[in-house]
């Protein structure tokens, strides 16, 4: 069973509020220049949290949002993924295999890539 742990929640949860201005400088221009959709992507524990980030989106937007498996992504690819789609990425270390050989790919594709690393 898992112990939570209350005061770390909400300093995570502070310290990404804390970033909103400095993600808003990128990200609104990135939706002026015509973002159609979005996708989150992940794997392990980060595609757990893409799946929260995917279920919240569809509550606030009518935009369409994806979220997507970074080894699905690499071995069938996802059409919707293109030019035009607004990739968000996490990861602990920045070093996942799958992560960057999906990022790798997806630039390569025409999407923006915005990422989130801890490490």
């Amino acid at each position: 069973m898992l112990v939570f742990d209350e005061q770390q929640t909400k300093e995570s949860i502070n310290g990404a509020l804390q970033l909103r201005t400095k993600i808003e400088q990128y990200i609104n221009p990135l939706f002026k220049e015509g973002i159609k959709n979005v996708c989150f992507l992940g794997i392990g524990g980060t595609l757990a949290s893409s799946m929260q980030a995917h279920t919240h989106m569809l509550e606030k937007t009518n935009m369409e949002v994806i979220c997507q498996s970074a080894a699905e992504y690499l071995s069938t690819g996802n059409r919707r993924i293109s030019k035009g789609t607004l990739m968000v990425v996490s990861s602990v270390s920045g070093t996942t295999k799958e992560i960057v050989a999906a990022v790798t790919k997806a630039k390569n594709d025409g999407v923006t890539v915005f990422g989130f690393v801890d490490n």
